[in-house]
């Protein structure tokens, strides 16, 4: 959870050349800034979504996954 909203926003991200690609052929002097910039937006709605799903599950006290209960103290 703690690395999956910002993956779109990184340098480092294997298939940004290829959006930065896609994103030239509607605007010419697209480049790194301006597909990060662009992205800035929903990778802030993915991590609010996926901290309140988080806190839901935990509140809900789903179990996390097979022998991995949850425990309010």
């Amino acid at each position: 959870m703690g690395d999956g909203p910002v993956n779109v926003i990184t340098p480092l991200m294997v298939y940004l050349p290829l959006i930065i690609l896609v994103c030239q052929r509607y605007r010419a002097s697209a480049g790194m800034g301006t597909v990060i910039s662009m992205m800035i937006p929903y990778t802030a709605v993915v991590l609010v979504s996926w901290t309140l799903l988080f806190t839901g599950w935990y509140l809900l006290e789903i179990p996390w996954g097979p022998g991995s209960p949850v425990q309010l103290d």
